[in-house]
């Protein structure tokens, strides 16, 4: 029942490439190895953002809300 409700609710296309799972237990496991995908790029690219992240002639608020969103976006990732 479980799979039934999974596969209900998922892209017709993704349907497709997980059909032959027999239990929820390998139909999550497939579903999250498709999606949990860390991103080496886009880590490497915040934490040069963050050594560059300078103050300059922004407003302490403005610099203060860029540098959190790179703090938070790396977090999402690490």
């Amino acid at each position: 029942m479980l799979i039934s409700w999974i596969m209900n609710t998922i892209e017709p296309s993704l349907r497709l490439a997980v059909t032959l799972t027999e239990t929820v237990e390998e139909l999550c496991t497939n579903l999250k190895e498709r999606f949990l995908v860390i991103n080496g790029l886009r880590i490497q690219q915040l934490k040069a953002e963050l050594v560059d992240c300078k103050q300059h002639r922004m407003t302490m608020v403005n610099y203060y809300g860029k540098s959190n969103i790179l703090w938070d976006e790396l977090e999402m990732y690490e």
